[in-house]
């Protein structure tokens, strides 16, 4: 097995600080626009949350560049709520289909990755603003387990 070269960890100082830059150009002005609060709970994660939905913006510390953007009903800060889920999902759930990269293979490339995904998001939270009738979170958990149960759970992003 090929091991993880130490210039291959997005661990380096470079891509938090293009990922943070890349967060307040990008994601903060669409949370604004939907009457999101921002906290930033490390320099790798953003928090955006309103009364009825939280929205994270994370920077994994792994191998590779990428980004990842969960939803959830209640804002609670840190990492990993058990109620958030990726934003692919509950855009699928809603009817959108995603056709994201997930990782990029520079520092440089991680600006243009945040802005697709908040491209991406903004659709699906346009979507919940208000919810859709008869949509409920309880329904989006439901249906995101029968999906990894069929084994189709594989989201859309490249």
């Amino acid at each position: 097995m090929p091991s993880v070269r130490p210039e291959m960890m997005n661990d380096r100082p470079i891509d938090v600080i293009e990922f943070k830059a890349a967060v307040k150009d990008c994601f903060a002005p669409f949370a604004s626009r939907n009457a999101m609060q921002e906290e930033w709970w490390d320099s790798r994660l953003a928090i955006y949350t309103r009364a009825d939905l939280c929205m994270k913006v994370y920077l994994p510390q792994c191998h590779g560049h990428s980004v990842v953007v969960t939803l959830a009903p209640h804002g609670s800060p840190g990492w990993n709520a058990p109620d958030e889920l990726g934003f692919t999902w509950v855009g699928e759930f809603l009817g959108l289909k995603h056709d994201l990269r997930g990782r990029v293979s520079s520092a440089a490339e991680i600006r243009d990755l945040v802005r697709e995904w908040a491209d991406e998001t903004e659709k699906v939270v346009k979507r919940l603003s208000p919810p859709p009738e008869g949509f409920s979170w309880q329904a989006v958990y439901k249906w995101h387990k029968e999906q990894i149960r069929a084994n189709k759970g594989v989201q859309t992003t490249k």
